[in-house]
C-alpha cells in the first residue's frame, strides 16, 4: 500500500458571488456576527464581499489504493477545499457552513483574526439542518495610534487551517475528516512569490509584471503545497476507529498525508514551498529528510519569519504549522527522499524524556516520499530564496507598557462532571464554563502571561485564539530561534514553563485559549478571554485569585542594598557608580533566585532567566567580568531599580527582555 497513492492537493473553493449585497433568499437570513453590519464605518472594511459556501456532510474516502473508508467532510471531502484569499483592505469573506451531518459543528479559522462571531467558540454551535454564516474581514490587527487606525501588515496571516470546533464532539469530528487548508496572501507576500524570491509561480501565472495574481489564487500551484499530517486507526469493517470517552487523546496506528495512507509526489529539480500542519487530535512530530538534509524554514504557524533559515528537524505539536521550502535542485532523476518522522511517541501524554531521540526505524518512520525527475530547473526559473533572505518584517511586542500578568496552571482537578474519567484537564483547577471569563484584556494593552504545566508527565501544545503572541522564556531561558517570532501554539512539555507576551487588538468580544490535544481541549481544557468592554454579559470565573504564592517583594532596605551590590555605592547618598561589584550582587541576588526556583513562584518575583548564566560564573568570581555582557548588567540594575520602586508602592514601569516575570498587577 505504500507509495502506490500520488499524494492528494486538495481543490481551491472558489467564491460563487463578489458583491455586497446577501446572495441567499429571503427565506435564509444571515446567522452572522455583527461586525459584518458595520462594515461601512471603516474604509478598510468597505467594498464588495466574496461569498462561498460549504456543506459539512457525509463522503466516501480513497485512502489509498482500494481503501475507501467514509468519512464527514467539508463537502464530502478530506481534507476540504482550500481556500486561497487576500488579505488587506476590503478583502472581506463570507463563509456559509451548512450543517448536514448527525451533529453539532463549530467551525474555527485557525490562526485567523476575525471577529468573535466568526471565531468558531467551542459553544458557538450549529445543529443539524441549520448554518452559520462566518465574516472574515481578512485585515491584519488594528493599531490605534494618535486616534488614526493602523493596519499591522507585520501581522498579516499566510499558513491556517480551518476546522470543527464544536464543545465536546472536536476529536470525533477532527478524526471523521472535518479539517482543511485556508492559504492568505497579502501584496507583500503575493510579489515576493511575483519577483520569483518564493516558490508559488508557474508556466500559467507566469512572473514579474506578468504575474497573474487571480489565477494564482483561484487555482492549486504545483509548487506551493499543503501537508497535512494525519494519524488514524481502521476498524474491521474500513471505518475510522474512535474511543469514545477517552479524554486523554487519540494516537492511531498508521499516518496519512492529505488524507493518503503514504503517498507519493513527484518533485522537479527545484525548490517547492511546503504548508506543513500537524492535524492530528494528541500525536506529536519530529520531521526530518531522509537524507538528513536541511529544510529551508521561512515561517511558522500563520506567519512568515523576518528572514529564512535552516533546521534539520521539525517538532511539530498538534495545530503547529511550519512554512518550509525543500530545494530538490541538487538531487538526480530517479533518486527518492522521504519525508519521515523520528519521534517515538507510545502514549497520547505526549513525547517523553530522552524519545524524541529515538527513531521508529534505522532511518525514522517514512510518511511522504518525493521521487525526483527532469532536468535541472534553471536558476533564472526557480526560486531565489536562501539562507538570509529578508522575507517579511517583524514588530515585536515592546514589553514595555504592559498592564500585569496573568498565570494559568495545566493540570487536573476532580470536578466529576465525567464519568467516565471523575479527573478533568482544566486550566487554575477550573473547568470550561461558558458563562464566565477567565482573562478580560483591553484592546491594546500588552499582558505577560505565565503557563506552567502541573499534570505530570502530560504535554499540552497551547492555543490562544484571534492574536499572535511572542515567546519571551521556556523554563526560565529565552526560546530557540523558530519559537522566537510570533506564534499560536506553543508546547509545554511536562512540568514546563512557558512565558509569553500578547496584546489583542480590532475585536471585542469572547475568545478561547486551551491545549489543542482535542480529546483535552473537548474535557474542558479551556479558558474564555473576554476582550474589551463587551464581555457578553459574562461574569469573570476567579482565575485571578490563583496567582502561586510569590515572593515578597522586596523591601526598601534591600532595594538599596541591592543597588549598592550592583554600584559598589551607597544608593541613598550617592549617583550609581559605571563599576559593578557583581560578586556582591550574587551573594544577595542569589538566594532570593534559588529560592523562588525551589518554590516555582512565578509572579511578583524575579525571574530566573536571567541569572542561570550568572549562576555558572559565580563558580569563578575571578572570571565574572568576562562571563557577563553589559545587557545583562543593565538588566540587573533594572531589576534593582523596579525593586526600590515597588517597595515604595509605586508601579514598576518597565519590563526588561530578561527579567521576564513582572511584578505586575494581577488581572481579571
Amino acid at each position: 500500500m505504500q507509495w502506490n497513492t500520488q499524494l492528494p492537493i486538495p481543490a481551491v473553493i472558489k467564491p460563487f458571488a463578489i458583491q455586497e449585497e446577501n446572495p441567499w433568499p429571503e427565506d435564509e437570513p444571515l446567522n452572522i456576527a455583527p461586525e459584518y453590519y458595520s462594515r461601512n464605518s471603516k474604509s478598510y472594511t468597505q467594498g464588495p464581499i466574496r461569498w462561498y459556501e460549504l456543506t459539512a456532510k457525509p463522503g466516501i474516502h480513497n485512502l489509498a489504493d482500494g481503501v475507501q473508508t467514509p468519512i464527514l467532510g467539508y463537502d464530502g471531502t478530506w481534507p476540504g477545499p482550500m481556500f486561497k484569499t487576500r488579505v488587506g483592505e476590503q478583502q472581506g469573506v463570507v463563509l456559509r457552513t451548512r450543517n448536514a451531518t448527525e451533529v453539532p459543528l463549530s467551525v474555527h479559522l485557525h490562526g485567523g483574526h476575525q471577529p468573535a462571531l466568526a471565531d468558531g467558540y467551542a459553544t458557538d454551535i450549529f445543529n443539524p439542518g441549520e448554518w452559520w454564516d462566518y465574516y472574515y474581514p481578512f485585515i491584519p490587527p488594528v493599531d490605534v495610534v494618535n486616534g488614526e487606525d493602523v493596519l499591522d501588515y507585520s501581522n498579516a496571516a499566510s499558513t491556517l487551517w480551518y476546522h470543527d470546533h464544536a464543545i465536546h464532539y472536536t476529536g470525533p469530528n477532527l478524526v471523521k475528516g472535518l479539517a482543511g487548508n485556508w492559504l492568505t496572501f497579502d501584496q507583500t507576500e503575493l510579489d515576493l512569490i511575483a519577483n520569483g524570491t518564493l516558490p508559488g509561480a508557474w508556466n500559467q501565472t507566469k512572473k514579474g509584471a506578468d504575474f497573474d495574481e487571480d489565477l494564482f489564487l483561484s487555482a492549486q500551484s504545483p509548487y506551493d503545497v499543503p501537508i497535512v499530517i494525519q494519524d488514524r486507526q481502521l476498524n474491521a469493517d474500513g471505518t475510522f476507529f474512535y474511543p469514545e470517552g477517552d479524554y486523554d487523546g487519540f494516537l492511531g496506528d498508521f499516518v496519512t498525508i492529505n488524507g493518503a495512507a503514504y503517498p507519493t509526489m513527484e518533485v522537479e529539480r527545484r525548490k517547492y514551498r511546503f504548508r506543513i500542519l500537524n492535524g492530528s487530535n494528541a500525536r506529536y512530530y519530529n520531521l526530518n529528510l531522509s537524507d538528513d538534509s536541511s529544510f529551508l524554514i521561512i515561517g511558522k504557524d500563520s506567519w512568515l519569519y523576518p528572514e529564512a533559515f535552516e533546521m534539520t528537524d521539525l517538532f511539530l505539536p498538534m495545530a503547529q504549522r511550519f512554512d518550509a521550502v525543500i530545494d530538490f535542485s541538487d538531487y538526480e532523476p530517479g533518486d527518492t527522499i522521504y519525508l519521515e518522522d523520528n519521534l517515538l511517541q507510545t502514549r497520547p501524554r505526549g513525547p517523553q524524556a530522552g524519545e524524541q531521540d529515538v527513531k521508529l526505524a534505522q532511518q525514522g518512520a517514512p510518511m511522504l516520499q518525493f521521487k525526483v525527475t527532469g532536468d535541472l530547473i534553471p536558476d533564472n526559473e526557480d526560486a531565489s530564496v536562501q539562507v538570509g533572505t529578508v522575507i517579511r518584517e517583524h514588530v515585536p511586542l515592546e514589553g514595555t507598557n504592559i498592564v500585569g500578568t496573568r498565570y494559568f496552571r495545566l493540570g487536573r482537578a476532580l470536578l466529576g462532571r465525567f464519568p467516565e474519567s471523575p479527573e478533568e484537564w482544566v486550566i487554575n483547577e477550573i473547568g470550561f464554563d461558558k458563562n464566565l471569563i477567565d482573562a478580560n484584556p483591553q484592546l491594546g494593552a500588552e499582558e505577560y502571561w505565565i503557563f506552567e504545566n502541573k499534570s505530570g508527565g502530560w504535554s499540552h501544545p497551547l492555543h490562544i485564539h484571534s492574536e499572535s503572541f511572542e515567546v519571551v522564556a521556556i523554563d526560565g531561558l529565552p526560546p530557540e530561534k523558530h519559537y522566537a517570532f510570533k506564534n499560536d501554539v506553543i508546547n509545554i512539555a511536562a512540568n514546563s514553563k512557558v512565558e509569553i507576551l500578547v496584546r489583542f487588538r480590532t475585536y471585542e468580544g469572547h475568545f478561547m485559549f486551551h491545549c489543542h490535544n482535542v480529546e483535552h481541549e473537548d474535557m474542558m481544557m479551556m479558558g474564555t478571554i473576554g476582550v474589551g468592554s463587551d464581555s457578553t454579559g459574562m461574569q469573570h470565573s476567579g482565575m485571578q485569585h490563583t496567582m502561586p504564592a510569590a515572593n515578597p517583594l522586596p523591601t526598601a532596605d534591600l532595594a538599596a542594598e541591592t543597588i549598592d551590590a550592583i554600584t559598589g555605592s551607597n544608593s541613598k547618598s550617592q549617583t550609581k557608580s559605571p563599576f559593578l561589584n557583581l560578586p556582591g550582587l550574587m551573594e544577595i541576588i542569589m538566594p532570593s533566585i534559588e529560592e523562588e526556583e525551589a518554590n516555582n513562584a512565578t509572579a511578583q518575583s524575579m525571574h530566573a532567566a536571567a541569572f542561570h548564566k550568572h549562576k555558572h560564573c559565580r563558580k569563578g568570581n575571578g572570571k565574572l567580568l568576562k562571563c557577563m555582557s553589559q545587557a545583562w548588567f543593565d538588566d540587573l540594575l533594572l531589576f534593582a531599580e523596579g525593586a526600590e520602586e515597588s517597595a515604595k508602592g509605586m508601579a514598576l514601569g518597565q519590563e526588561s527582555s530578561l527579567l521576564s516575570a513582572l511584578m505586575g498587577q494581577p488581572l481579571m
